[in-house]
């Protein structure tokens, strides 16, 4: 219990500081949020008026103090672009995102685990062999590109879905997710492919240990030594891995939201950052910086249930 208090206010610390930071880069990026939202025509006394209207007039200290206090209230204040409060805007965008993200991960779980322990037992063998071949192609080709070709070949030429006609779940929840499983795996190949590589190293390097060879003598049979000991003892590592990876799909849904025209955070932010919309911008980042953040504290609290031995500090 002291060991989780402690992270949590390691936790609280860091958010903080990602918070001032998040904030004052924003504000002293060149140029003006209200001329970018009126346009290069329009009069100086309506840019002082926006900038009124939004407390852009104020003092860097008095806009960090006004914004970190609604923050803490979920109030991230008005979409400049969209005259919307932004809390509305995360809400009608952040499930998708999450949707996404979820089912990427679920694809990366289901495949890796196998993969990587079938790899393992026939290290050095043809399925060996074959798997790590598929694992380089992986590896090697970008989610965004790998979309494109997913596009291509389920949308063009398969017609199993049709590219870039989102379909929401309110409007038919199948549809839903039968659109988003393309998108989600043009994440998870890539990541899939990294995850078993990383397996596979170490439940062979555990497969090695003096304890292996004492658990054969006993009379273990191949199977128990794989999966009750080796494999058990590979997952710390992995833990970590996997933590990571579940980042960068975090950051590739970004980019995947584009490919597929998917409405989520991804696009949002794309476009905040195209029209300066600050308050959006600021409020997605700090977001995200919570999520990774939050994945890190977990990933420790994990270290130190699986094995209290490791000082995770």
């Amino acid at each position: 219990m002291k060991f989780a208090f402690q992270k949590a206010g390691t936790l609280m610390i860091t958010l903080f500081i990602i918070s001032i930071v998040t904030f004052f880069a924003f504000q002293v990026i060149p140029g003006d949020s209200a001329t970018a939202n009126l346009g290069i025509d329009a009069s100086p006394e309506q840019v002082e008026a926006l900038r009124e209207q939004y407390g852009l007039n104020k003092s860097l200290l008095e806009r960090y103090g006004e914004w970190a206090v609604n923050a803490l209230r979920g109030d991230f204040g008005t979409s400049f672009s969209y005259r919307v409060p932004v809390r509305t805007l995360i809400g009608e965008r952040l499930p998708v995102t999450l949707m996404l993200g979820m089912t990427a991960i679920l694809i990366i779980l289901a495949a890796s685990a196998p993969l990587g322990i079938l790899a393992a037992r026939w290290d050095g063998r043809l399925p060996e062999k074959l798997i790590t071949i598929a694992n380089q192609i992986g590896m090697a080709i970008p989610s965004f590109f790998l979309g494109m070709i997913i596009s291509l070949v389920f949308g063009v030429i398969l017609k199993w879905f049709i590219p870039g006609q989102y379909v929401g779940f309110s409007e038919n929840p199948g549809g839903f997710f039968r659109y988003l499983i393309f998108p989600a795996a043009a994440i998870a190949i890539p990541k899939t492919a990294m995850l078993v590589k990383f397996l596979h190293n170490s439940i062979v390097r555990q497969l090695g240990m003096e304890y292996v060879r004492t658990a054969r003598s006993k009379g273990n049979s191949e199977h128990q030594i794989l999966y009750r000991h080796a494999f058990q003892n590979a997952l710390l590592p992995v833990i970590t891995f996997l933590a990571i990876i579940i980042m960068e799909v975090l950051a590739n849904s970004i980019i995947i939201e584009q490919v597929f025209s998917v409405p989520g955070m991804g696009r949002l932010l794309v476009a905040a950052i195209s029209n300066r919309d600050f308050p959006v911008v600021q409020a997605i980042v700090l977001y995200i910086a919570i999520v990774v953040i939050l994945l890190n504290g977990l990933v420790d609290l994990l270290y130190h249930y699986i094995d209290p031995r490791v000082k995770t500090l």
